[in-house]
């Protein structure tokens, strides 16, 4: 999938298309004020993102600090699994090896 795709399925999806790409591979990674949006390659990436979801669902069941999912299950647009993930905010400075 390359950029331009990805940002019509944002717009299909009823999603900001201007925002800003952070990577492209597998997924394209967006970020849109306080969200992080992938958009999946392909529809086999479905039963990924669901599992994404679940595992992100239960950690935050379990008050683990990870990243939390915004919706608790993909869309499907044009046969792409989109998640939509709360972003965080930006490190004050890099991990190092104290921080594991």
């Amino acid at each position: 999938m390359d950029e331009a795709t990805a940002r019509d399925i944002l717009r299909t999806a009823g999603l900001a298309p201007d925002a800003e790409l952070l990577a492209l591979g597998e997924n394209a990674v967006f970020a849109d004020g306080g969200l992080v949006i992938k958009v999946g390659r392909a529809p086999e990436l479905l039963e990924r993102a669901e599992r994404e979801l679940s595992v992100a669902g239960w950690l935050a069941d379990a008050g683990v600090p990870a990243v939390r999912a915004a919706e608790p299950s993909p869309r499907l647009v044009d046969g792409h699994p989109v998640t939509l993930w709360h972003r965080l905010p930006e490190a004050v400075r890099p991990a190092g090896p104290a921080d594991l």
